[in-house]
C-alpha cells in the first residue's frame, strides 16, 4: 500500500492528475493499480564442490565408460565371430 500512497502523493503534487474528490473515489484508483513486479537479479547463490565430491564424481564417470567401451568390445568380437565362416569338421576315418 506504501507504493500506491507514495505514487498517489507524487501525481498529485507534480499535478499529473487531480486528487480525488471524495475519499470514496481512491477505491476504484486503489481497484486498478497494478503493483510493478520485481525482477529477480542473478548471481545471488553460490555452489562449492569439494575435491572429494568432484573425484567421487570423476570416477564415477569413468567407470561408465570403462563399462560402455567393455560393452562394444564384446559386441565387436561377437559380430567378428558371425561374420568368419565356419570351417568344416573334417575327421579322418
Amino acid at each position: 500500500m506504501c507504493i500506491l500512497k507514495t505514487s498517489l502523493l507524487n501525481g498529485w503534487a507534480t499535478k499529473a492528475f487531480d486528487p480525488p474528490e471524495t475519499p470514496n473515489n481512491i477505491y476504484p484508483i486503489a481497484g486498478a493499480w497494478v503493483k510493478p513486479i520485481e525482477k529477480n537479479k542473478g548471481g545471488t547463490t553460490a555452489t562449492f564442490v569439494s575435491i572429494e565430491e568432484e573425484a567421487r564424481i570423476n570416477k564415477k564417470c569413468n567407470n561408465k565408460l570403462k563399462r560402455k567401451k567393455k560393452r562394444e568390445q564384446q559386441q565387436q568380437q561377437l559380430m567378428q565371430l558371425e561374420v568368419q565362416p565356419r570351417k568344416a569338421n573334417r575327421s579322418r576315418k
